[in-house]
């Protein structure tokens, strides 16, 4: 049974707080409830490990609440191998508590209560640290592996921010918005995508996908339900059905279905994005003099990177960004580019790394990270550094004394099979004797730190895209090949009997921007049945669609059909399964999953003539559809194997796939040697012929 250790109450004004009289007259109490996963940074998860660790996140407080009570409610489990846990809490640079729990096997409780004056005086984020004590029985070798292992997990669905306020008479702002939809007070309302555009327009649909897109990113999360609506269809009605509506559409229909106040029109001369706070209904209009300008505000508004401005309504302008990077194979990118860390050992390293879709290597491909460090000086096996890819294992180094200059050079490895489609997360933890200190957050003792030079960089390993071919199910990991580009070459098409609010669609949309971590804002989406790009996610929902008949094997090439041989040898070791070409491409490791055992044609990929794709979803009705949605993106990740093709021959890939030939048929060198061999002694001879 979860127990309370401990109830924090902190106060720093001499006086209680009261609640004005007026508000409370006359407005009842609200209350807000926020669970921890909604409020977690973007790719970090809820485990805090090693030696030490922290996790901060922001307790955001509406400019339309005023705070009355905040209660943080932490519930956590530890792994056996610890003998205490240190825990300290900070708002801002303000220390809060620090707390000691003797883990027990059981899930422990720790709540927390703050005044609102405290997030007024320090800010609003809070921090929890962790420091993992071990028996001091153990060695320092010995200290070092387990606290390795060491973790404490916070149950993000067991913990959350909860605070009671009453509304405040403040206009709120597009900024206010921003924080609102970051906040996650939200996150159990649907999100209403409300058309006013004519029933012919040809961006009606691309428009509502892009705010999907951006609300996903925007709030960090692809739980969100959506629901679209047109002025047109019978769904009309949809004034009181949620708290949130994304609205767009051009001056005139604004003016005769959104009623917004006229000044509101009138300051549409350019693309325009606009908050309509009315009855504790947030409604964000998206607008432009004509479909293009509305459709540039849509991306403005799709790209998170964009920060919508502190104003009720006006017009909009692109913003200079710094774009997420784009990593390419076998290429070196200092370590600042992907993180802002310049220390760490108070927290491990952080390298958030987005790769690309449908990528091979090769079974011996490492990448490394090149770190240059000042840390204090040690023993020979008092320190070391462990780094994890993914939250699994990968590997760890020892660190070296230091005592005859400041800075020391690490060269970390990992395998490139550990990395995955999407963004993944390479940590390294750091171990080593804790220093003393008289001021500081976590009271007399500090982590070991490193501090990290501007000359650290990231080594990638070699790698090759490729693509599917043949008539075969594709599974969701697989799909974030439409993203690249921003989703130039790939469209999705929605053919559908009856009127509907492709609420699947949206919310397949939702995890593909969720897992690329940047919105596709070239996407089409169009209900015209016509490919008009060679990526086309084709929802066919109570019809049949079309009959689409695979492309013929280009077997005319020796180089390609080497090079589709080397890129199977490739797929083959990174399996260790043998590839069949008469198989599926993509196949669930372990026990057949709901899904395959349904025998269900769902997600079924088709290579067309001229070597475009069609991905079908298609399903009986509605109903069929949700269903086999769910199912579909809670599958996990797929292995590689089947039929499967170059993205693009160059001869990089060229030299890659001959590598992989290589280490898949190492018997092969001797005989490649001596064809060189051959050729270059019968090249000599005839040169020697001439001379005589």
């Amino acid at each position: 049974m979860t127990s309370l250790l401990g109830l924090l109450l902190m106060t720093f004004s001499s006086l209680p707080l009261q609640a004005e009289t007026t508000s409370s007259s006359y407005t009842p109490l609200e209350t807000v409830t926020v669970p921890l996963n909604i409020l977690l940074p973007p790719g970090r998860d809820t485990t805090l490990r090693g030696q030490w660790d922290k996790i901060s996140f922001p307790l955001t407080i509406l400019d339309t609440q005023k705070a009355q009570e905040i209660k943080l409610s932490l519930t956590m489990t530890h792994s056996g191998k610890i003998d205490i846990a240190n825990l300290w809490v900070s708002l801002g640079q303000k220390a809060l508590a620090n707390i000691q729990l003797q883990p027990d096997g059981n899930p422990q409780q720790v709540v927390i209560s703050l005044t609102p004056d405290l997030l007024n005086r320090y800010g609003n984020t809070l921090t929890v640290a962790v420091r993992h004590q071990l028996p001091g029985s153990l060695s320092l070798t010995e200290q070092r592996v387990n606290a390795a292992e060491a973790v404490t997990e916070l149950l993000a669905n067991q913990s959350f921010f909860e605070f009671s306020y009453y509304p405040t008479q403040t206009s709120p702002t597009l900024e206010s918005a921003a924080a609102l939809i970051s906040s996650g007070q939200m996150h159990d309302q649907p999100v209403q995508l409300i058309s006013l555009l004519p029933d012919n327009a040809q961006g009606d649909l691309t428009i509502a996908g892009l705010l999907v897109q951006g609300w996903t990113l925007r709030s960090g999360s692809s739980d969100y339900q959506y629901h679209f609506y047109t002025r047109n269809n019978e769904h009309s009605d949809f004034s009181h059905k949620s708290k949130i509506q994304l609205i767009y559409g051009l001056p005139d229909a604004l003016a005769k279905h959104a009623s917004l106040p006229q000044n509101y029109l009138d300051a549409i001369n350019g693309p325009y994005m606009a908050l309509h706070y009315h009855q504790k209904q947030w409604r964000i209009i998206v607008s432009g003099r004509n479909e293009q300008e509305l459709l540039e505000s849509s991306k403005l508004f799709a790209n998170p990177a964009f920060h919508l401005p502190n104003q009720t309504y006006g017009m909009i302008a692109a913003q200079s960004t710094n774009d997420q990077p784009q990593v390419a194979s076998d290429t070196e990118y200092p370590v600042n580019l992907f993180t802002q860390q310049q220390r760490f050992g108070d927290e491990p390293l952080t390298i958030p790394l987005m790769m690309p879709a449908n990528f091979l290597v090769n079974k011996e491909e490492q990448s490394h990270i090149n770190l240059v460090l000042t840390h204090p000086k040690v023993a020979p096996g008092e320190a070391a550094m462990v780094i994890r890819v993914n939250g699994d294992y990968a590997n760890s180094m020892p660190l070296r004394a230091s005592y005859w200059r400041n800075m020391q050079h690490y060269r970390l490895s990992f395998p490139m099979s550990m990395l995955r489609p999407g963004l993944n997360n390479i940590s390294i933890e750091l171990y080593g004797p804790e220093q003393q200190t008289v001021s500081s957050q976590t009271g007399n003792i500090t982590p070991f730190i490193a501090h990290i030079s501007d000359s650290s960089a990231v080594q990638f390993g070699a790698w090759v895209n490729y693509l599917t071919r043949y008539e075969q199910q594709l599974p969701a990991d697989q799909l974030l090949f439409i993203t690249e580009n921003n989703g130039s070459d790939a469209q999705v098409t929605l053919n559908y009997a009856q009127n509907s609010d492709f609420g699947d669609v949206w919310q397949l949309l939702s995890h593909l921007a969720f897992q690329a971590r940047q919105p596709m804002t070239e996407l089409l989406v169009t209900d015209s049945t016509t490919q008009l790009r060679p990526f086309n996610l084709n929802f066919n929902v109570g019809t049949s669609g079309d009959t689409l008949s695979p492309a013929p094997s280009d077997t005319n090439s020796l180089l390609n059909r080497l090079r589709n041989n080397l890129l199977s040898d490739m797929a083959e070791s990174t399996t260790g399964e043998p590839i069949n070409s008469q198989s599926q491409f993509f196949q669930y490791p372990g026990q057949s999953t709901q899904w395959e055992q349904a025998g269900n044609s769902f997600a079924t990929l088709t290579t067309l003539s001229n070597g475009w794709r069609n991905i079908s979803f298609t399903t009986a009705n509605e109903q069929a559809l949700t269903q086999e949605m769910a199912i579909y993106l809670s599958q996990p990740s797929s292995a590689v194997t089947g039929t499967i093709e170059l993205t693009v021959p160059s001869r990089a890939t060229d030299r890659q796939l001959l590598r992989a030939g290589f280490i898949a048929h190492p018997l092969s060198m001797p005989f490649l040697l001596f064809t060189l061999l051959l050729a270059l002694a019968w090249f000599m001879f005839r040169g020697l012929e001439k001379k005589s």
